[in-house]
């Protein structure tokens, strides 16, 4: 009956169906008894949470580290790294988001070509991670420093240009253009 009544608490069903459905198989659980599974079931539950966040947790073969941990929190981090999180100057929050991601993007770009410099010297080198790491990083860039949107709107001007339409780039305004 215990492991009838916790898989239903597992999948979160309240007290009320699991007394109903219990009736359909005779058994009759109090309130009491089914919150004594479910405390029961929370406490396995943060064992074994406490149990992979010292382990870390294992997708292929491969171990995925959490990035902010008990110890080190969000807030943790980004003292540690000099970034103050309360900021009255937007262009300051920006460039400091444009340098971390750039920081980030130059190193991701070095350890791809040193992996792709000992493959071409003949060392087994496992470039998927290096490959996933740099790309990672040009999306953060990107979405930091906004190039997609920068490579759109020059290729619209370049087109624009090509069908005979001037277009002054020097100047931020874009001259209307007429049909």
């Amino acid at each position: 009956m215990d492991e009838y009544i916790e898989s239903m608490v597992i999948a979160g069903y309240t007290n009320k169906t699991i007394i109903s459905r219990c009736k359909k198989k005779d058994f009759y659980p109090t309130d009491n008894d089914i919150q004594q599974i479910r405390n029961k079931v929370k406490l396995k539950s943060e064992i074994n949470k406490s149990k992979e966040d010292l382990k870390g947790k294992t997708v292929k073969g491969k171990v995925i580290i959490p990035l902010f941990t008990k110890e080190e929190t969000y807030f943790d981090f980004a003292s540690r790294i000099g970034v103050d999180t309360e900021y009255s100057n937007i262009d300051e929050l920006i460039g400091t988001v444009q340098k971390l991601t750039a920081n980030i993007f130059i190193k991701q770009a070095i350890c791809l070509l040193r992996g792709l410099e000992l493959l071409s010297e003949g060392h087994a080198t496992d470039l998927d991670i290096l490959y996933k790491g740099y790309d990672v990083a040009f999306k953060a860039i990107d979405k930091a420093w906004g190039i997609q949107v920068l490579i759109d709107i020059n290729s619209a001007i370049y087109t624009l240009n090509n069908k005979g339409f001037k277009i002054d780039v020097s100047t931020t305004n874009i001259p209307q253009i007429s049909e």
